[in-house]
């Protein structure tokens, strides 16, 4: 089943509203990471193959997003909703296209993260944020045509606990 308008909580952003479309390829090493194709490979493929699997398992992503609350210029959370639903994409996107990786994920955007002075100084206890789930939220899906008279299902979930205290130590507004 599809699932349309997967929605994210994130942080870590600067540029307040976009679209990030990007060709990805699985790891050929790493066969649980995904990797991002150099910008030269990316112009080879045109927008009609987003959201189809191309030759030797490249794959075009698109994600929208849009800050909601920033504190100053190096963290803010964002609002990604996924066009095409490809492992890792939000996080993908948002470290490789953005260079603002969400918080706490190391896999993807640690050396970036590391790199933020500023932001670490934010943090009051830095080793309880290394240790946290990562500050990345499916707040909401959307299963399409659900309902017998087409009406899709809409799922909604808080943020966990441990999401809304680094908002708080960030000065983020998570909106009710």
């Amino acid at each position: 089943m599809f699932l349309q308008n997967l929605k994210y909580f994130a942080g870590r952003v600067t540029i307040p509203l976009g679209t990030k479309d990007l060709a990805t390829q699985n790891s050929p090493r790493h066969h649980m990471h995904r990797v991002v194709l150099r910008k030269d490979k990316v112009d080879l493929y045109h927008e009609k193959v987003v959201g189809q699997t191309l030759p030797f398992g490249i794959q075009m992503a698109v994600t929208e997003y849009r800050v909601l609350s920033s504190c100053g210029q190096r963290c803010g959370l964002v609002e990604a909703s996924t066009a095409t639903g490809f492992k890792h994409q939000v996080r993908v996107h948002l470290a490789d296209a953005l260079l603002c990786p969400v918080v706490g994920d190391y896999k993807f955007g640690g050396p970036l993260f590391r790199a933020v002075p500023n932001l670490k100084r934010k943090l009051k206890n830095m080793k309880l944020i290394k240790r946290s789930p990562m500050c990345l939220h499916a707040y909401q899906l959307c299963i399409p045509d659900y309902h017998r008279d087409g009406k899709p299902l809409v799922i909604k979930a808080p943020p966990p606990a441990s999401f809304r205290q680094v908002a708080r130590q960030l000065m983020l507004n998570i909106p009710k």
